[in-house]
């Protein structure tokens, strides 16, 4: 069949009603509404650089300052306390004085709860303080203070650690 045949019969069956010429239906749109929910919860994040003395000399008896920082990181409007323990300085270690050890060899040294060296930092025990705060969402950078106490001459030469467990309740 040529268009021509085409148009010729269709114009026939037109006339006769026989066809319809149908038009496309108008697109149609049909909308609704999605919900998105999150439920933000309170977090934090605690890191530490070390506290360092550096190279001490025990036998000016001297006291010894030192300093490191506590970063703490929580949810913007969370309350935190941060403590710290008596450190693995074995026995005789105490919040209020822990101990760096070297073999069997003991140093004392205190931790300040800010470089101002205003209060000791512990668990709230043996006259010592927490550090308290509230969240901001970015990291809060606290520069914490430390002391060996002077008079420590007898101490042989080394390699002096300790590790303080620290924990932030929220």
């Amino acid at each position: 069949m040529t268009i021509t045949t085409f148009c010729r019969n269709a114009s026939i069956l037109s006339a006769f009603g026989l066809i319809a010429f149908v038009q496309p239906a108008a697109a149609q749109t049909a909308t609704g509404t999605m919900d998105a929910t999150a439920n933000v919860t309170e977090n934090c994040i605690v890191n530490s650089t070390a506290l360092t003395f550096g190279d001490t000399n025990v036998t000016d008896g001297a006291e010894h300052p030192g300093t490191g920082v506590l970063t703490v990181r929580c949810t913007a409007g969370t309350a935190w306390v941060a403590s710290a323990d008596a450190g693995a300085g074995g026995a005789g270690a105490t919040v209020a004085q822990r101990q760096m050890t070297f073999g069997a060899n003991k140093l004392n040294y205190i931790l300040y709860n800010s470089d101002t060296n205003a209060a000791i930092w512990g668990d709230g025990t043996d006259g010592t303080s927490t550090i308290v705060g509230t969240g901001t969402g970015s990291d809060v950078a606290l520069t914490l203070a430390g002391t060996i106490p002077g008079g420590q001459t007898l101490l042989p030469a080394g390699a002096y650690t300790d590790t303080v467990n620290v924990s932030v309740v929220y």
